[in-house]
């Protein structure tokens, strides 16, 4: 799921920032009741993250209100939620019908991977098990749900604050369509029923994504120096450049070359590709790792089920 996350950022990242500059342009030229006028002090370049923030769904759209640790910084990710209806719409028009939700034991180790060095320490039971149903296509029918007049008004929201409109049935009827826009995507977004909030947050966290100007998402320069052996062993099994000659897994050439440059296989290890001596990951301490991992999900599958082994 990360892998098509990471594809989906940067098959609509630049694109979706020129876009939303290229609004915020016209709407300053052409529209007289820009909610920046009303705010001398509004910096231009916060306005639709600022605007968004004041968004009230169970989890704040977009992004929630936990404030996150990165270098010492305090960071809230509130994204467009266009960005989000448009990854949702990628991922489920070009993987949708082929990715299936993992078991619950390889939903708990991906997690580890993933979320467990970065995230604030959660209940053993979210742990445990895949909140969505294990083998199930999850982002089959997803682009069936966003609509293209729901995409037209998220796009529009960052200019047109509920707050702003006035109080008249037509202005009413927009403030009314926008809630349930709002509310459809926080749902969508939600771990219970795709994770994508939950997998934007640990490629931030991981330095993999970075937020862009306008609320979208874009790869770090260094992006594929921060990926883990879960990654480079699903590109050498199935989607490099030599086992996928005619890319039937759709991955873009950008992700294969930045970590075919990058990465190189030496036996059981992972090394850098400039330097082979440098050894960075090893199968023995991968699969070591994983084993302690499944043992601890072991103890905690016993306290638990209250069977109490030990020994």
């Amino acid at each position: 799921f990360i892998t098509m996350v990471i594809c989906a950022v940067i098959e609509l990242g630049p694109s979706f920032d020129k876009r939303m500059g290229r609004r915020t342009r016209i709407t300053i030229d052409k529209d007289e009741t820009n909610p920046l006028k009303d705010d001398e002090n509004q910096d231009l370049d916060d306005l639709p993250l600022s605007i968004l923030g004041k968004c009230e769904t169970e989890h704040h759209l977009l992004g929630g209100t936990k404030k996150v640790e990165m270098g010492g910084n305090n960071t809230s990710l509130i994204f467009h939620p266009l960005f989000l209806a448009k990854i949702l719409d990628y991922i489920s028009r070009t993987w949708g019908h082929l990715y299936r939700e993992p078991s619950h034991p390889e939903y708990s180790w991906r997690w580890e991977v993933h979320h467990g060095q970065t995230s604030e320490t959660m209940a053993a039971q979210e742990k445990l098990r895949n909140p969505r149903v294990p083998g199930s296509l999850t982002f089959e029918n997803i682009r069936f749900a966003l609509h293209k007049t729901m995409m037209e008004r998220l796009e529009m929201l960052p200019y047109q604050s509920p707050s702003k409109f006035h109080d008249d049935d037509e202005e009413d009827t927009k403030k009314k369509l926008w809630a349930t826009d709002m509310l459809k995507l926080s749902i969508l977004v939600s771990s219970r029923h795709t994770g994508l909030l939950d997998e934007l947050k640990a490629l931030e966290q991981l330095g993999i994504i970075e937020m862009s100007k306008f609320g979208g998402a874009v790869l770090t320069e260094d992006w594929y120096t921060k990926v883990d052996p879960l990654i480079l062993n699903e590109m050498e099994s199935n989607w490099s450049f030599e086992r996928d000659t005619n890319n039937k897994f759709l991955i873009p050439s950008k992700v294969k070359r930045d970590l075919a440059n990058y990465w190189v296989k030496v036996d059981s290890a992972w090394a850098l590709n400039e330097d082979l001596s440098e050894i960075v990951f090893t199968d023995e301490e991968w699969n070591s790792w994983r084993r302690c991992f499944e043992d601890e999900i072991e103890k905690m599958e016993n306290y638990e089920d209250g069977i109490g082994k030990f020994g």
